[in-house]
Parts: C-alpha cells; structure tokens; sequence
C-alpha cells in the first residue's frame, strides 16, 4: 500500500510538471548517493586555486538562491580527504562534477553533490609523460584534458568511471580547452614561445590543426558563432580575440586579464598592475562588456561597482546560466579571494569571501525536484517523451507488403520498412483521421549515393542529423538521454528549458535560441546550418513559413499513441535519426522492464483512489479520457 501511494504520487508530480523533465542529467544514480549533508537544489562551487606546492586547493559550495555560503572545503567534507595541489580546473558533465588537479596531477569525477566517484591520476607509469593535467572540456561522454607534458588526452565516461582512451601531442605547454561543434580548441602558450590555438576532431581524435593568433595564448572559450582566445600577449598586454571556426582567421576586440562569455555577450575584467616598487604595488581594474552580436564595446554596464574592485586584482569571471548574474573573483595571490556578485542588468548586488586562495572558476547547477532512483528508471524515458508532438495514418496492406525493420511492440502510429541501398522508409499515422497518412521520410545515410525513385517515397531526411533545431524541451532531455545533445543546434521555448546543460549551452551562444515554439526565427535558423527540425504536430495545423525553408520537419507524434510504453518506443526513431540506435534500443528496454516490474507491484491493490486530475481552463474542467495515455498512466499506478 505505502509503496501504490508513493508511486501514485510521483506520476502525478509528473503530470503537474507537464513535459519538464527533472535536471538531473545523471544515468547511474542521484546526486544525493553518498552525501553528508543536506545541499539546496540551487548550488554552485569555486574552485579554489590555492598556491602551487601549498597543497591548499578547495572547493566552496554556495546556495546562489539564497546567497549562502558553505565556509568548508565541501571535497573534504564529502570526501575526508583534501582536493589536493594547484586545482587548475572545473566543469560540468551532465551534472557529474570534473575537477583537474594540476601538481597533484589527477581527474576527479564527482556528482553533484562533491562525492567523489572516480579519478584518474598521471601519475602512472604509463601516463607519466604526458605531464601535470591543466585544464578540461567535454564533448557526451568524452571527457578531454590538456596537460604540460604537450599533450591532450581523451578520458570517458563510463557510469561512475574515468576511463584512458588515447593521447595527442599538441605542442609545448598547452593551456586551456574549449569545445564548439564537435571540434576541441586548446590554447597551446610555449610559456610565451608559441601562439596557436591546437584545433582536433573529438571523434576521430587523430590529427591536429592550428591557427596563429597572440603570443602565448591562455584562456579558451566557445561563444555562438566564434571561439575566444585570450592570452599575455608578446606584451603582456593580455590581448583577447575572436576565431572564425569556418575561416580559421582570428581577430582581436579588446584586452583582459579575466573574461567570460554568455549569451553572445563578453564579460571582461582588465588589471593594471604598476609592480615599479615591489613589494609595494598598485593595481588599476576596469570592468566592461562586449557584445560579439553588434561588435560594441560597453564600458558602462556594471553599475554601482565597490571601490575596493577598482583597486584588486581580476582573476576569474563567471556567469550563471539560469539567472545571468555575473560573479567576478579577484585575489591578492596569498589570502581568500573575494566574489563580487552583479545581477544580470550590471547592477552590483553583493560580495562574499571565497574561502580560499586564488578562485579560479564557479560552476553553477540546479535540481526541480528529487524522484527516488527506482521511480525515476521507469519514468526516464515516459518523461522524456511526455508532452511531445502528434501524428498518424496509411494502410495496414504496405506494411505486409515490405515488412517491417523494425518491429514495433507497442507503439501504434509509427512504422518503419527496409529500402535499398541501407535507406528506410518511416510511415507515420494521421491520429486524427484513421486510415489516413500524416507523414512519410525517406532516412538516407548522409553521404549515400540513392535512385529517384527511392527519394521519390517521401521527405528525404540525410541521416545521422548533425544540426537539428528543437521545438520542445522534452525533446532537448531526449537527445540528451541518447547521447546526440552535441546534435544539438537551436531550440524553441527556451523558457521552459529545464536541462543544466542545455541552458548552459544556450547562455554560452553554443545552442541558438530560436525564439517561440509558434513564431520562430527564421532567418536564425538558416543561418545555423539546420539539417532537421523536431516540431509538434496539432489536428489541421501547418507550419507557416517553416515549410518553405527546404528543412525536413520531423513531426513527433509519440504523445498521441494510446499506451505510455508506446509513446516510449518512439526513442528507437529518434535513435535512427541521430545515429544513437543502440543507446536508444537501451533505453527503452530499461523503460519497458521496470515499467512492467512496478507495475505488477500495484496489480492487485484493493484500495484505488478516486482521482480529479489537471485543472479548470475558464469554464470548463478538461480531464484524460480513460484510454489515453495519461489514463493508462493513472490506471497502472494504482
């Protein structure tokens, strides 16, 4: 009994939250596994640098909701161990936590909570030369890392573990990395004897290209449409510039000692430093802004900026992602660093101390509610797919004609047959008009050579897609869940957004934001490149303009199949779409299992409550019909 209810409860947090999809992006287990403490959804972390050989690196957690800070190193609250020596660097992996170590020379792999689950260290025998780790990047479940030995490696993640997959040699003490369309950038400085930027396929991670741009470049970064580089510059006047990924040709907008970028804006910190009477020096800070949209510099968007800024040295800036404030760190080098808060208009809000040494960077995540592990394995992928779009309709007679290649159990509205030449033709059902057709495409591998009367079947999609717009938010998790949130180019909606990564992405200009689900903009997803879009389909509704722009439309029509598993099982077509069908297939047989295990556990419940679901729009009280999906949901919750 006490188990119906709480399984009750949480499809019905499920139908209130309607298509959002919790943010934990982790597979194997909740971030709350192994923590020692209580932690709020809303969070972020410094990383503390320290001083090289002090073996003082920490890492601070904060609440950014309520401005609270956590005065403890929360690795070794978590963990009873310390972080280690020099912490070069921090990122997010779904909302796994990475963390670089430079002279302690390892990669941790943390959830999101700090608790450490894995690390790689090389320190080894075998990995030894490739020399002290400096900075990350991620690209799925590759996880890239530059060290000074020359080299940049590629890790993966596999559940909770960090795994070696191969090195390249890079050039001299290579600095830090950025990723941008499946390509990684890193900053490769000489410490001062070179100027490029290392340029290398995360896939095929097999050569190296290279673009000239300052003289020992430092700091990496991705934005919309360019890549960022910052360095000391052959003057040490800490020059920054943008790439042109398609041109390779850099060019330089302005100067930085700290810098970040989000949502196609540039946030920029420059410190004068007069080092004339040392140990007596003085140091100048300016703060300004750049957008690379207008390619217009603003030196007035701080507001209220404290005194004790103009006089500090600048050593990070970051940015939160879901709200836009900006949080600039500065340092004195030798005691706790101090973190200014702005909100998103520029105004200054607030400061705080950061607790340790030298803060490098803040890494910001955010949790809309806590399901418990085993509700949340049968509802990974129903909620994935919820509230996605509509379809339907063709003749049982071509379906016995061809023969299905994949077989459907139960979904009901989509079929798929083998055509020659390893294309597949996808029929999709009209669920507003029995017998008749809603779509059919033509799935042809992408660099296929393919007869007329094979394209002729249907809309040609070239398959596996690469840069696909979204319309719904569901659909961002579902990429996500599959692997192909790199596939990722533009979505629509982006209020309602709910994944971390995706948001950040967003912010950062590395996903475009296409506007409104029902007013896109055109003229931005054209010029993104966009080789598919995933929309909704509605009863005797068209897409406008959308149409005219030679795009496939690929309309999901899972959220009218009649079962809850049938709507699940479209993820096998999305996973022929994105190249992503074994994870797909995975996917779903993980649904389906423990969906029918859990389902076995309420069966023969003798108390069934009495349910009034949704709620009144105007005068009228719309609730799910009993052989609806949403129906069928209650039904087998108990």
């Amino acid at each position: 009994m006490k188990f119906r209810k709480l399984f009750f409860g949480a499809l019905c947090a499920m139908m209130v939250t309607a298509g959002f999809t919790s943010c934990s992006d982790d597979d194997n287990e909740d971030w709350r596994d192994g923590s020692q403490m209580e932690m709020a959804d809303t969070r972020a972390f410094i990383l503390n640098e320290g001083n090289a050989g002090s073996n003082n690196s920490n890492i601070i957690y904060f609440d950014w909701q309520e401005d609270l800070v956590y005065p403890k190193c929360i690795f070794t609250e978590q963990n009873g161990k310390q972080l280690g020596d020099t912490g070069n660097d921090i990122c997010m992996a779904g909302d796994k936590i990475l963390v670089a170590v430079n002279v302690s020379n390892y990669v941790a792999l943390l959830t999101g909570a700090g608790v450490e689950k894995s690390r790689f260290s090389f320190e080894g025998e075998e990995y030894k030369h490739l020399g002290q780790v400096r900075s990350l990047a991620v690209s799925g479940n590759n996880v890239f890392v530059s060290s000074y030995g020359g080299y940049v490696s590629k890790l993966r993640i596999s559940g909770n573990k960090l795994n070696y997959v191969d090195s390249l040699k890079v050039g001299t003490y290579p600095e830090t990395l950025a990723e941008k369309d499946g390509k990684i950038y890193c900053a490769v400085s000489g410490w001062g004897t070179d100027k490029r930027v290392a340029v290398i396929d995360a896939n095929k991670f097999d050569a190296v290209e290279y673009i000239e741009v300052m003289g020992n470049p430092d700091n990496v970064l991705a934005s919309d449409n360019a890549i960022l580089v910052q360095g000391y510059g052959s003057d040490n006047s800490y020059p920054w510039g943008t790439i042109n990924p398609d041109t390779k040709e850099y060019t330089q907008k302005g100067n930085a000692t700290a810098y970040t970028v989000y949502n196609n804006v540039v946030y920029a910190a420059m410190s004068e430093t007069d080092w004339s009477n040392w140990p007596d020096v003085s140091t100048v800070t300016t703060l300004y802004t750049y957008d690379l949209t207008t390619d217009k510099k603003n030196n007035t968007f701080f507001k209220e900026m404290p005194e004790a800024i103009k006089s500090s040295s600048a050593y990070s800036m970051s940015v939160n992602p879901y709200t836009g404030d900006i949080f600039l760190a500065t340092t004195d080098f030798s005691t706790d660093g101090i973190i200014y808060k702005f909100k998103a208009d520029g105004t200054y809000q607030l400061a705080f101390p950061a607790y340790g040494v030298n803060p490098n960077k803040i890494v910001f995540l955010k949790y809309t509610y806590f399901m418990p592990r085993v509700l949340r394995d049968i509802f990974l992928g129903l909620t994935v797919l919820l509230f996605l779009s509509c379809s339907g309709g063709r003749g049982q007679e071509d379906c016995d004609a061809m023969g299905d290649s994949i077989a459907f159990r139960y979904a009901r509205l989509i079929h798929i047959y083998n055509l020659p030449d390893s294309c597949r033709l996808v029929v999709l059902d009209n669920p507003w008009s029995a017998g008749k057709e809603l779509h059919r495409y033509v799935l042809v591998p992408r660099q296929a050579k393919v007869n007329d009367d094979i394209l002729a079947q249907g809309t040609v999609v070239r398959t596996p897609l690469q840069r696909t717009t979204v319309f719904t938010s569901v659909h961002c998790r579902l990429l996500q869940d599959i692997g192909a949130l790199d596939l990722i180019s533009g979505v629509c909606d982006f209020e309602y957004v709910q994944s971390p990564e995706v948001i950040l992405r967003v912010r950062e200009g590395r996903i475009g934001n296409m506007g409104s689900a029902l007013n896109p903009n055109i003229e931005r997803i054209l010029s993104g490149h966009t080789d598919g879009m995933l929309v909704s389909p509605f009863e005797q509704s068209g897409y406008g303009t959308l149409e005219r722009t030679g795009i496939p439309l690929i309309e999901c029509a899972d959220y009218m199949e009649p079962t809850a598993l049938g709507r699940a099982e479209w993820v096998r077509f999305f996973g022929l779409l994105f190249g992503r069908e074994r994870q797909a297939d995975s996917l779903f047989h993980t649904v389906e299992s423990n969906y029918k295990r859990l389902c076995l556990l309420v069966q023969d419940a003798k108390e069934r409550p009495r349910l009034l679901c949704d709620q009144m729009n105007g005068a009228a009280w719309y609730v799910p019909g009993g052989q609806s999906t949403i129906g069928q949901l209650y039904q087998d919750a108990g």
